[in-house]
């Protein structure tokens, strides 16, 4: 019996085994993918597929280095650990914080970039700070910048995929974090599905296909034990916020660009 990497397992333990149903993954990085019937391939966003733990099919797949281990890493920087009750606490006051006034900025591209920009010399900004910003808009900015740029990524993806997401399978550790959720939700247009399965999807999927394997049952087994076990909805009146957030990220990475590549090349030299 064969197992598969990660993305695969996942992608089946998601509960997304159909053609175009689409699973998001928050974990240290975060990815976007999708079964299809057919190989797809964009080499200027470095995106494309690989062949799914599915006989037949294939998975497309939009891989970004960084997705929660940012927040991590900031979360620890700003209260000197990272647990529970902290995250709690965090994840309580961002939904108090309103998208549509806090004028800071995150670039998410702490350990270079992979999609949508093939770049391994960007890396992570806070930008526009002010002494009049509360930690906690610090913190929202930073899942914002997370949300944007995984909206970037979906530009193109739903290029490959034919059509555009409606909703998303959410499963990974970052799931459980409420506002990071609800901002991926604004920022994507997509309603998001967080699974029964977000802390043992991969695990889950390699069993399933051993289900399979054995002749116990079909891929669509995994459907009696991945659920939506929480709906989030678009909030209409941020979606326009943050398609104009993602035209400014976009401008400011142009803009500094090649001083990204002379800091992470040359340095000071």
């Amino acid at each position: 019996m064969i197992g598969s990497g990660d993305v695969a397992a996942t992608a089946i333990g998601s509960g997304g085994i159909g053609d175009r149903e689409p699973h998001l993954y928050l974990g240290t990085s975060d990815w976007l993918a999708a079964h299809l019937p057919a190989r797809k391939l964009d080499i200027f966003h470095a995106m494309g597929t690989i062949v799914s733990a599915i006989p037949g099919k294939h998975l497309l797949i939009a891989e970004q280095e960084c997705g929660c281990s940012v927040l991590d890493y900031i979360v620890t920087l700003l209260y000197g650990r990272a647990d529970k009750q902290v995250f709690d606490e965090v994840d309580r006051s961002i939904g108090s914080v309103d998208p549509s006034s806090n004028k800071i900025m995150f670039l998410p591209w702490m350990f270079g970039e992979r999609v949508p920009i093939d770049d391994p010399y960007v890396r992570g900004v806070l930008y526009n700070v002010s002494l009049s910003d509360s930690r906690f808009q610090i913190l929202e900015a930073i899942m914002e910048g997370v949300a944007l740029n995984i909206k970037w990524a979906q530009i193109y993806f739903e290029k490959l995929l034919g059509e555009k997401i409606r909703a998303l399978n959410v499963v990974g550790g970052g799931a459980l974090w409420d506002s990071l959720c609800q901002l991926i939700v604004d920022a994507t247009g997509a309603q998001v599905l967080r699974m029964s399965t977000l802390r043992e999807a991969s695990v889950i999927g390699a069993a399933v296909i051993g289900v399979k394997a054995l002749g116990l049952g079909e891929f669509e087994y995994v459907r009696k034990i991945a659920r939506a076990e929480k709906v989030f909805k678009p909030r209409e009146v941020l979606i326009r916020v943050f398609n104009e957030k993602l035209k400014l990220m976009i401008d400011v990475y142009k803009a500094n660009k090649r001083f990204f590549k002379r800091l992470n090349t040359k340095g000071f030299v």
